[in-house]
């Protein structure tokens, strides 16, 4: 996999994380499913270029393996902080889902505009 590639990859991972408070989970999920296949295909790369430096087509200080060492570590970082905030949403949602099962309405902000409710609770009436 190229540098070009990999910052391909921590980019799309980027848009992802800046937007995970403004997309549905609809979108999340199909932006995350798309993000796998990158991500397959990545991993397939990285065998390719791991059996490369083992067979020493490719030395280990080499500035490609040096940039990819270093973009790998990046897009982990910012994969760790991506499943953050997607887990922090889906408390966030589950937390509404059992008011919602237990007689009370709740509001996040991460509803979209068509599913806002018309009504609130007042629960410490």
């Amino acid at each position: 996999m190229s540098i070009s590639q990999y910052g391909y990859l921590y980019d799309k991972t980027k848009s992802i994380g800046d937007q995970v408070n403004i997309l549905s989970t609809e979108d999340i999920l199909t932006a995350l499913q798309d993000l796998n296949g990158l991500l397959d295909e990545a991993k397939k790369i990285d065998s390719a270029i791991n059996i490369a430096i083992s067979t020493t087509l490719i030395e280990e200080n080499s500035l490609l393996h040096r940039s990819r060492v270093a973009i790998m570590e990046r897009f982990l970082d910012l994969n760790n902080d991506v499943a953050l905030k997607v887990r922090g949403k889906m408390a966030v949602l589950l937390e509404e889902r059992n008011k919602i099962k237990n007689g009370r309405q709740g509001v996040s902000g991460y509803l979209s505009s068509s599913q806002n409710p018309t009504r609130f609770v007042n629960e410490s009436a």
